[in-house]
């Protein structure tokens, strides 16, 4: 956890605790939660920009509230200490560092995607299941069958119940990943559940065989810009849960799942999203 201490007035302000945060936080981030916290705490809708010219914001990362919890005192790592502060005198706020991350991508429009693959290779998609939300609305849900043009394992048939034969008049990743495309726009937030292992590598390698362009989203490494995994968020929200697969999830946030139908996993990995981040209330 990271303390942010904003100053308000004389031995006044907001002590704001971002969860998940550590002094090494990229800087759009930890704004991001700094400008949330701030404008909740004080009803205003200031910038960062105009927070750090009028307060005066210090970061710390422990709080110590003395016994009878009148008074508490900051400290960074043992070595920076600001003493004696009265609990009275301050507005205690959360923020969530994966939340702020994903404000921090200014996006008005999801794209919610799930692929399933032919065999073990990433490079052998089968089934494209795609959701896309533009302010708030759903726009379009369409499950696109793939030719992959490799082998089926059984295995994987038997996950997914697709075969060899319910492909052959398919398109080709080509093809059908264009479709998905259209809707991917530079203010569009690409989510799925393992994004980073998955989704990310299937669209890279599809690419790479088909001679096509990667996607902006897609070519980012890192801190990607716009695409944002939901095991990330669940990970670091539900940290005591025993595992964070989206059929696991799914069924504690009462979301309906056919799990391993490309639909009903983007579907489900955006209903997921919403519960994580808070936009509307969940059963926990």
């Amino acid at each position: 956890m990271l303390i942010v201490h904003l100053n308000t007035g004389a031995r006044k302000g907001i002590i704001l605790e971002i969860e998940n945060a550590k002094l090494a936080t990229p800087d759009d981030f930890l704004n991001t939660a700094i400008v949330n916290g701030f404008n909740k705490a004080t009803n205003k809708n200031l910038t960062i920009s105009e927070i750090k010219q009028k307060h005066y914001v210090n970061k710390y990362t422990n709080i110590h509230f003395y016994e009878d919890g009148k008074m508490f005192n900051l400290e960074n790592n043992m070595s920076e200490f600001s003493l004696g502060h009265f609990t009275d005198n301050y507005v205690f706020i959360k923020e969530n560092l994966s939340v702020a991350e994903i404000d921090s991508k200014k996006y008005t429009r999801i794209v919610s995607i799930d692929f399933e693959t032919a065999n073990s290779k990433r490079a052998s998609v089968c089934s494209i299941g795609f959701v896309v939300e533009d302010q708030g609305e759903i726009i379009e849900e369409k499950e696109i069958l793939v030719n992959p043009q490799t082998d089926f394992s059984k295995m994987n048939t038997r996950i997914h119940g697709i075969s060899p034969l319910d492909v052959q008049d398919a398109p080709t990743w080509d093809i059908a990943w264009k479709e998905v495309e259209d809707y991917i726009t530079p203010s569009t937030l690409v989510i799925a559940h393992n994004l980073r292992s998955m989704e990310l590598s299937c669209i890279r390698q599809e690419c790479e065989r088909y001679d096509m362009e990667l996607p902006p989203f897609a070519k980012l490494k890192g801190h990607n810009k716009m695409a944002y995994d939901t095991l990330k968020i669940a990970k670091e929200n539900l940290p005591d849960f025993d595992n964070h697969r989206l059929d696991t999830l799914a069924k504690h946030f009462n979301i309906e799942l056919d799990h391993h139908n490309a639909l009903s996993d983007a579907n489900a990995c955006l209903e997921l999203f919403h519960h994580l981040r808070g936009d509307y209330a969940t059963n926990e």
